[in-house]
């Protein structure tokens, strides 16, 4: 993956597998999104619709459960987001690379998504500090192959958000027309 500004757009380039890998990500998020907080399983519900933050405040259950729709309409409302990114993920040429072209809004809305699927794969494969911690292949080996599957997931997408992040954070220089890329 390599990204870089160019005037007003972030462009982020992945190769056919990487976009492949990314388009199955997006696409897993899209169900996930649809589903109401009750319908989800327990890891899911837990990461994105805590509500200990609810009970902790001494809200009511119905200001819970108000709250718990908002969050879940604002997730639901990326929907739209989410499938033109997979639409531009999509190579024209089969086993192509493929590049995404992002305004600084659209990059912070992917940012917010691929942070939300970073929050489920951890839940879902109890992916906790000692794990995100592996620093060797010998310790990455000794997982299980779910956890290695989720942890590369985990950690492929924290590189995309903070290339996202590094490159909306000059956002006075994407206004000025300089150009900057990550490789």
């Amino acid at each position: 993956m390599h990204a870089r500004r160019e005037q007003s757009f972030i462009l982020l380039g992945f190769s056919f597998f990487e976009s492949q890998v990314l388009g199955q990500i997006l696409a897993f998020i899209i169900d996930q999104y649809r589903k109401k907080p009750s319908e989800l399983d327990p890891e899911t519900a837990g990461s994105w619709y805590s509500v200990r933050g609810c009970e902790t405040s001494g809200m009511s259950k119905e200001e819970t459960r108000e709250w718990l729709s908002q969050m879940h309409d604002h997730r639901s409302s990326r929907i739209e987001a989410v499938e033109g990114f997979i639409k531009g993920l999509q190579s024209e040429n089969s086993g192509e690379p493929v590049e995404l072209r992002l305004t600084p809004e659209e990059a912070v809305e992917l940012a917010a998504v691929l942070n939300d699927h970073r929050l489920l794969a951890s839940a879902r494969n109890e992916i906790g500090q000692n794990e995100m911690d592996v620093h060797t292949m010998a310790e990455f080996s000794a997982l299980p192959a779910p956890q290695q599957t989720a942890l590369t997931e985990i950690h492929f997408l924290a590189y995309i958000i903070e290339s996202l992040l590094h490159l909306l954070s000059s956002e006075s220089d994407i206004a000025s027309g300089e150009n900057e890329s990550l490789e």
